[in-house]
C-alpha cells in the first residue's frame, strides 16, 4: 500500500498507485450534490449534441482523480485537486465504448492522453468536435457569413400576421386527423382542448388557454374553468378530448377503437394546423392565435417551394431500416423513409440550411456547424410535442423513442427570440461548449449554494491519426476511432494505464437505432476518418440484446467478454479498469460476471454513484437512478478462497447496508431497484474474488434473485 501522494506542485505526473483511493474507499456525500446539479443541467460541452444516457462529468472526474491518488490521501486534498488540479495526470486512458465522450473529455481536461473507440459513427463525430481545437474568432466570422446568406430566407417561412403587422412565429400547433373505421368520419385527435395550462403563474397572459373544438377560437380560462361556450355555437369541455391512452372515441358514431388497430393504408395520419404561438410585435411577449388563412397559405407556399427545389436539395431519401429494430416505430406508424419524419416546411428549411453548410470552405467550421445542424433535428420533426405546463417544446428522444404525438408542434427552424431547439440556438450551444472546452469550470457547494470555480483546464486536444504517434505527441492528444470494441487486439500491448468506460447495459438502449436519425443527414458531408460507405448506423452490429432469448443473451455475453479481453491485453500490469453499469435484470449481471471472469479481471471495489437528476430520464421512482462503479485490476488471483454461502451473504449484506446509508446521507433517493442493482453488482464483485465455476456463479446470482431479500 502506497502512502499519500506528495504535494501537487512537487508531483510532475500521476501514475496508478499500488492501492488507490478508489479501492480503499470513497465518501459519497460531497459528490452527490454535484451529481444532482449536473444530472439536471449538463456542462456546456455535453450539450453540444444529443447522446443517450451520457454519464456525468463530475463522477468521471472524481473517478479519475481517485484512481490516480494513493489510498491514504486526505479527502480535503482530493477535493482540492478536484477544483484546482494544476498538474497533469500523465497517464493514457482508454474508453472502448466512448459514446458521448464523458471519459475522453474529463481525462483530457486532467492532462491524460486518451484513446476513444465506438462502433457508432455519430458518437465518434460528437467526441471529435467536443475536444477538437477551436478558433472562436474565425468561427464567428464564418457563422456571421452563413447568417447573412440564409437566415432571412428561412425566417420568411415562420411569420404570421397580427393586426396588419408581421410577427415571428415561435411554434405552430398541428393535430392528427383520425379516420373512424366504423363510420368513415375523419376528426381531430385531441387528448384535451387546452393549448396550455401553466405550472406557475409568470404574470404574462392567462394561466390556462383553451380552444373551441369546432372552430379553434382561443379562450382564456380561469383556474378550474372547464367549459367554453364559443361564439360559433359550440360548447367544449376543455378537459375531455376524444383520445385517451391511444384509444379514440369517434364524435360522430361514438365508436371506440385503438389507434394501433388502424390499417397501414391509413398511415401515416394526416395533420391539420390549428393554432400559432408568436412574439407580439408591440409588447415582445409570447402570444397565441387561431391559425388563419394566411398561416395556412404560407405552409402551402413552403410545400410548393419544396416540390420545385426537391431535386437540388440534400434530403435523406433512404428507407428507415427495418431488420434488427427493437422498436417497430416509426415504421409501424406509417413512416417508411427518413424524410417523411418531417413536414414539408421543416424539410425545406433544414435542407436549405444544410445546402449552405456543406459549401463552407473551412472543414473545421463546416463540421462544427454540421454538428449544430444535426442537433437541431431533434426539435424540428413530426415527433415533437408541447409541454403545456411549461409552454415549451419537448423534443424527439426526450423518452428515448419515436413516440406517437397526437398534437405535433412545429418549431421555428431558424429560431426566434423565444423557442427551443432552433438551428441558431444549437449553433450558440456549440459555441458555449467550445468555450467550455477551452476554459472549463466546476461547481462547488458552499452553504448549500453553488459557486462556479474556474479550473483553468482545457478539454481541447490534438487528434492524431496513428495510435503509434499518441505517446510521442506533446501536450494533450487523443486517438479516436470508429471500430468494434469486440476486436481491440490491434491496440498496442500493455500501453494503457487506465480503462474508464460505460459499456452498453444489456437491453437498455439501442443507441445506433436512434443515432441513425441523425446519421443519414450527415453521412455524405463529414470527413469520417475511415472508409465510411455505410448507408445507415450499425444497427445489427451493436452490442445489444434485441430480444430475450438464449442466443441473444450469449451473443451479448461473448461480445462483452471479448471487449474486456481486448482491454486486458492493452492495460499495463499495474493498470486499473473502472466502469459503470446498472440493471435490474439478473441476466444482465450474469453476462457481466462471466465477461469479467473470462477476461481475467478481479473487482477490487464496487460502489454506487448518483447518475440522474430530478429531470433525468430515470427520474421516476420506479427507475434506476444510481450507477454501480466497478474498480478492477488485471489478473484473477490463484489464491482466491472457495465460495461459501454464509460468509458471502454476510459480506453482501454489510456492504449493502453501508452504501445505502452513505447514499441517503446526501439526501438522495436510493430506491428498491437501486438496491437490487447494487446487490447484483456486489455479488458480481465477490464472484471475481473466489473460486467458483461459471455454472456455480449463475446459480449464485439466481439464488440472490430468489432468496436474498431486497428491502423496499
Amino acid at each position: 500500500m502506497t502512502s499519500s501522494l506528495p504535494s501537487v506542485k512537487d508531483q510532475p505526473s500521476y501514475l496508478i498507485p499500488e492501492w488507490t483511493k478508489l479501492e480503499a474507499g470513497i465518501e459519497l456525500a460531497p459528490l452527490i450534490p454535484l451529481a444532482k446539479r449536473e444530472g439536471n443541467c449538463k456542462k456546456p460541452i455535453y450539450q453540444m449534441h444529443k447522446w443517450w444516457a451520457r454519464r456525468l462529468g463530475v463522477n468521471f472526474r472524481y473517478l479519475l482523480l481517485s484512481a490516480t491518488s494513493g489510498s491514504n490521501i486526505h479527502e480535503k486534498t482530493l477535493w482540492r485537486r478536484f477544483f484546482k488540479s494544476d498538474s497533469k495526470l500523465g497517464i493514457t486512458v482508454l474508453d472502448p465504448f466512448m459514446g458521448g465522450g464523458t471519459s475522453i473529455v474529463e481525462a483530457t481536461k486532467l492532462g491524460a492522453k486518451t484513446i476513444g473507440i465506438d462502433l457508432d459513427p455519430l458518437a465518434w463525430f460528437i467526441v471529435c468536435k467536443q475536444i477538437s481545437e477551436f478558433d472562436e474568432k474565425e468561427f464567428l466570422i464564418c457563422w456571421d457569413s452563413v447568417q447573412q446568406d440564409i437566415a432571412n430566407k428561412i425566417r420568411s417561412y415562420y411569420l404570421t400576421q397580427v393586426k396588419g403587422k408581421f410577427a415571428d412565429v415561435i411554434y405552430y400547433f398541428w393535430v392528427e386527423l383520425i379516420p373512424c373505421e366504423s363510420c368513415g368520419h375523419v376528426f381531430e385527435g385531441h387528448i384535451n382542448y387546452l393549448l396550455y395550462s401553466k405550472k406557475k403563474d409568470n404574470g404574462i397572459g392567462p394561466n390556462r388557454l383553451g380552444f373551441c373544438r369546432k372552430c379553434h377560437k382561443l379562450h382564456a380560462l380561469s383556474a378550474g374553468e372547464k367549459f367554453i361556450n364559443c361564439s360559433c355555437g359550440e360548447q367544449t369541455n376543455v378537459e375531455k378530448g376524444n383520445l385517451h391512452l391511444g384509444k379514440y372515441t369517434c364524435p360522430n358514431c361514438h365508436n371506440e377503437a385503438h389507434l394501433n388497430k388502424l390499417p397501414n393504408s391509413r398511415l401515416p395520419l394526416q395533420t391539420r394546423l390549428f393554432a400559432v404561438e408568436y412574439i407580439d410585435p408591440n409588447s415582445g411577449v409570447r402570444a397565441y392565435k387561431k391559425a388563419d388563412k394566411w398561416d395556412k397559405d404560407l405552409y402551402k407556399k413552403a410545400s410548393a417551394d419544396l416540390e420545385q427545389l426537391w431535386e437540388d436539395l440534400p434530403i435523406p431519401i433512404q428507407d428507415i431500416p427495418v431488420i434488427g429494430r427493437t422498436d417497430p416505430r416509426p415504421v409501424s406508424l406509417g413512416y417508411k423513409k427518413y424524410h417523411e419524419l418531417f413536414n414539408n416546411r421543416q424539410l425545406l428549411c433544414l435542407a436549405l440550411i444544410l445546402q449552405k453548410l456543406i459549401k463552407v470552405d473551412n472543414p473545421i467550421h463546416r463540421e462544427l456547424l454540421l454538428l449544430a445542424f444535426s442537433d437541431s433535428l431533434a426539435c424540428n420533426n413530426r415527433f415533437c410535442s408541447y409541454a403545456f405546463g411549461y409552454q415549451k417544446l419537448t423534443p424527439l428522444f426526450g423518452l428515448h423513442a419515436f413516440r406517437r404525438i397526437s398534437r405535433p408542434v412545429e418549431g421555428n427552424v431558424w429560431g426566434a427570440a423565444m423557442g427551443r431547439g432552433s438551428f441558431s440556438s444549437c449553433v450558440e450551444k456549440v459555441i458555449r461548449g467550445k468555450r467550455f472546452s477551452a476554459n472549463s469550470f466546476e461547481y462547488m457547494y458552499k452553504g448549500g449554494e453553488p459557486k462556479r470555480i474556474e479550473t483553468c483546464e482545457s478539454a481541447q486536444a490534438t487528434i492524431v491519426n496513428d495510435i503509434r504517434s499518441l505517446s510521442e505527441s506533446d501536450g494533450q492528444a487523443a486517438y479516436l476511432k470508429i471500430a468494434d470494441s469486440r476486436d481491440l487486439f490491434w491496440l498496442p500491448e500493455k500501453s494503457v494505464d487506465m480503462v474508464l468506460t460505460d459499456p452498453p447495459y444489456y437491453d437498455n438502449l439501442a443507441y445506433s437505432e436512434l443515432a441513425d436519425f441523425y446519421f443519414v443527414w450527415l453521412k455524405d458531408y463529414v470527413q469520417w476518418g475511415m472508409n465510411q460507405n455505410a448507408a445507415s448506423s450499425p444497427i445489427l452490429d451493436s452490442l445489444f440484446v434485441r430480444k430475450h432469448d438464449d442466443k441473444e443473451h450469449q451473443k451479448y455475453t461473448d461480445g462483452l467478454a471479448r471487449a474486456f479481453s481486448g482491454c486486458r491485453k492493452a492495460i499495463k500490469d499495474e493498470g486499473i479498469m473502472v466502469f459503470t453499469y446498472h440493471h435490474s435484470n439478473r441476466k444482465a449481471w450474469e453476462s457481466l460476471t462471466l465477461a469479467l471472469r473470462y477476461a481475467d479481471f478481479r473487482v477490487t471495489n464496487c460502489f454506487p454513484v448518483l447518475a440522474e437528476g430530478k429531470s433525468g430520464f430515470h427520474s421516476d421512482s420506479g427507475n434506476l437512478k444510481w450507477d454501480i462503479v466497478f474498480v478492477c485490476r488485471p489478473g484473477i488471483k490463484e489464491t482466491n478462497p472457495i465460495f461459501k454461502p454464509g460468509p458471502a451473504k454476510r459480506w453482501l449484506e454489510s456492504r449493502l447496508n453501508k452504501w445505502e446509508i452513505k447514499a441517503q446521507s446526501g439526501s438522495a433517493d436510493f430506491g428498491p431497484l437501486d438496491k437490487r442493482s447494487l446487490a447484483f453488482g456486489l455479488t458480481t464483485s465477490y464472484l471475481t474474488n473466489c473460486k467458483v465455476t461459471n455454472d456455480e456463479a449463475i446459480e449464485i446470482l439466481q439464488h440472490l434473485e430468489e432468496k436474498i431479500p431486497i428491502r423496499h
